[in-house]
């Protein structure tokens, strides 16, 4: 008896559930040789997001930029939603439907594991790796988080895909702490450079005293930086894909929060604030969310007294690190308490 047409049935399925892509790898390079792996892209961005307002009343990240209402710290798009989580709930659904002869443990559904996501993706032809270290697909560039199922038996796998980055260089240049490399430097054409302990989003989850050149260039940011997103060509006219509607919206989050309210709890009540949310893995400090409100609320306060953006006012930024390198938050808090007063 012929097998069903596995891979049309789950790229049908998958497609239905608002995955914008899916494709097949062989799992023998990842220690699975008897396995395929579907992955597929889940888009983290649709017109509702990208253009409502905050839904809860709080000030918008926008007004927080203009100088204007509420101190607030900004989240990032990906992180306004637990895409993670409802991707793994529509994968469930489409394992559900297609792989009725098998039992759950017969495969594995991921998403943000310990699997080289990004490398199966890049080795199924699903995109490629960019010059910013993520994996961009044709549908939509690089704002999406991936997903898949280890599946029970080989299938008719996919090859890689020609192209990449060329020698376009936006997101190098728009890396607000060069974690990229120098923008003036040449570089191989797909040749990539990440300096981990300069990038923003590494440091967002992380409790511990920050780099002069990240701390000074936070920004309005609660979690996530996407400067290199926002500069990538492949992400300017990416496509909107429906989701099909499936209950209520997993783990939504506003465009802000007020710093007042994050800095007015404790890390165990922020944790149950977050619970379900993005913002509530394990692996994010809560601590860390409470340092990056005060970052926020400083550089609101120094871009008022017309310190710049990014505090190139080279007297106050070394006085600020000075004390910054001795106490740790200590001119950061005092910049906050400033803007929450309002003075």
């Amino acid at each position: 008896m012929a097998l069903p047409d596995y891979r049309s049935i789950l790229t049908h399925l998958a497609t239905d559930q608002g995955f914008s892509a899916v494709r097949f790898a062989d799992g023998g390079p990842f220690g699975m040789p008897e396995n395929s792996i579907m992955i597929a892209a889940f888009p983290c961005t649709t017109e509702d997001e990208v253009s409502a307002p905050a839904s809860s009343g709080n000030t918008s990240a926008e007004e927080s930029l203009n100088g204007e209402g509420a101190c607030v710290a900004a989240i990032a798009p990906f992180a306004r939603r637990n895409y993670y989580r409802e991707a793994v709930g529509r994968l469930k659904s489409v394992a559900k439907t297609a792989l009725t002869g098998f039992s759950s443990g017969d495969f594995r559904i991921f998403s943000n594991s310990t699997l080289s996501e990004k490398s199966i993706a890049s080795s199924a032809g699903l995109g490629f790796i960019g010059k910013n270290g993520l994996l961009t697909t044709i549908e939509c560039g690089s704002l999406c988080i991936l997903a898949g199922i280890v599946l029970p038996f080989p299938v008719t796998n996919d090859a890689p895909v020609a192209g990449g980055c060329g020698s376009c260089r936006s997101c190098v240049e728009a890396c607000p702490t060069g974690a990229l490399g120098d923008p003036a430097a040449k570089r191989g054409e797909g040749e990539r450079i990440f300096i981990r302990e300069r990038c923003i989003q590494y440091w967002a989850s992380r409790f511990e005293v920050l780099p002069e050149a990240v701390a000074s260039r936070w920004g309005n940011r609660l979690y996530g930086c996407t400067a290199c997103q926002d500069a990538c060509p492949f992400n300017r006219e990416k496509a909107e894909f429906p989701r099909r509607a499936r209950g209520p919206v997993t783990g939504k989050l506003d465009k802000a929060l007020p710093v007042s309210f994050l800095l007015g709890k404790t890390a165990e009540e922020l944790g149950a604030f977050f619970r379900g949310t993005a913002l509530g893995m394990k692996w994010i400090e809560k601590t860390a969310l409470q340092r990056n409100a005060i970052l926020a609320a400083a550089s609101r306060t120094l871009v008022d007294r017309g310190a710049g953006a990014e505090w190139r006012d080279a007297e106050n930024l070394a006085a600020l690190v000075a004390v910054f390198r001795d106490t740790g938050l200590a001119p950061f808090v005092q910049a906050a308490e400033i803007a929450l007063s309002g003075r």
